[in-house]
């Protein structure tokens, strides 16, 4: 015998929602919705559009008295850290003296955005050419999907310009050097020694940090197939480090991005620089408060007319074949429904919750908007004040 910890059901779509941010949020939803005939909007609380709450800042769960009501059907019993330079260049301009309306930036595509980056660099009009075939050759993931001579070829046939691989190698780097960091690779390999090679640029002065990523990136290019078959032994022997050393390494290369695309061509906000916001936050004299937005707030309730369908079924002691199908298809449906809707309520607990803790811990900075009253804050210390896993 022994004892095992497993995840509910329930508890994996917490997790899942958790990590969505709203348009995805609302796109999970309103399939939800179309799948489940249990399901449906609640358009009174829809209708709902004040963005600002009365929430204060010194309150445990993020929630004053008045905002009790928004909370009363939550049901507690039935329960993917990002620097975001862009956010913090924006914070630093903006010292909150106005309140701005939401902005949202066109949608396009992740091949369009390495499109844009090509068009910055300063380069001649034929390798612009060359750099535009590598990037249609560039899948969602982020990989090169063709050879470099293959691309030569075809650019010289369809275009008439003589291009020569190492022509197409050159202006790949150049495309390696954008945004993503590992976009253009060839292999996974090549993938992850690019990232590590941007994060050792990165390094200013000399320092663990900077020895442990010189470590991973040789382990990268160098003993790539021990790695892959998890031949540790191997690698301390050849390494001549010990086992501390090599964990250290490891974490660093679990860290990286096998994807560098995002998986897909879905579209994406232009730029990444506006985005809807989960919270609204506001501060009048020296309260800070804040908000879920209405749109990250989504309201679902059990169809009434099925529910009383079900009611009705319930209540017969004769039933027919296709009426108990019935009554079988709506409890399972609405046992499905009632998960996400109390999953959903857990997921706006939750965030407020940790919301709560980061605004009493940042409350310098959310009234002065000084980035010098920014200070340190780990997930152990959220962790601590919330209660939750880090």
């Amino acid at each position: 015998m022994k004892m095992q910890q497993k995840l509910t059901p329930q508890q994996l779509m917490l997790m899942k929602l958790l990590q969505l941010p709203v348009p995805q949020l609302e796109q999970r939803i309103k399939d939800e919705v179309e799948k489940n005939p249990m399901l449906e909007m609640d358009e009174d609380a829809q209708g709902h559009d004040d963005l600002f709450g009365d929430t204060d800042a010194t309150s445990r769960d993020g929630a004053t008295d008045d905002d009790t009501d928004d909370f009363r059907w939550m049901d507690m019993d039935n329960l993917l850290d990002d620097d975001d330079y862009s956010y913090r260049e924006r914070v630093e301009r903006d010292l909150n003296d106005n309140q701005r309306g939401i902005e949202l930036g066109d949608s396009i595509s992740f091949q369009q955005t390495l499109f844009d980056q090509l068009d910055m660099q300063r380069l001649p009009d034929r390798d612009k050419i060359i750099g535009r075939e590598i990037i249609g050759s560039i899948d969602g993931s982020g990989y090169l999907g063709r050879s470099v001579d293959l691309i030569a070829n075809d650019l010289t046939f369809r275009t008439g310009i003589d291009v020569e691989p190492h022509d197409v190698e050159r202006v790949l780097r150049v495309i390696q050097a954008m945004e993503p960091a590992g976009v253009g690779a060839r292999s996974l390999q090549e993938c992850m020694a690019l990232q590590l090679g941007r994060m050792r640029g990165e390094q200013k002065t000399p320092s663990a940090e900077a020895e442990t990523l010189a470590l991973a990136s040789l382990i990268v290019q160098r003993h790539f197939d021990d790695l892959g078959a998890k031949r540790y032994p191997q690698l301390l022997s050849a390494l001549c480090i010990d086992q501390q050393t090599l964990n250290e390494a490891l974490a660093v290369i679990r860290h990286l991005n096998p994807k560098p695309g995002w998986g897909n061509d879905e579209p994406v906000v232009r730029g990444g620089n506006y985005a809807v916001p989960d919270f609204i936050v506001t501060h009048d004299g020296a309260d800070v408060r804040f908000a879920l937005s209405s749109r990250s707030r989504p309201r679902l309730v059990i169809s009434t007319e099925y529910s009383d369908m079900l009611q009705q079924l319930s209540t017969r002691s004769q039933l027919s074949k296709s009426e108990r199908e019935t009554r079988d298809f709506i409890k399972e449906k609405t046992q499905q429904a009632q998960v996400l809707i109390d999953t959903l309520s857990q997921r706006e607990k939750t965030m407020c919750d940790i919301m709560g803790a980061i605004v009493r811990r940042q409350q310098p900075f959310l009234l002065s908007g000084d980035p010098s009253d920014l200070h340190p804050m780990r997930l152990k210390d959220v962790s601590d004040d919330t209660g939750f896993d880090e």
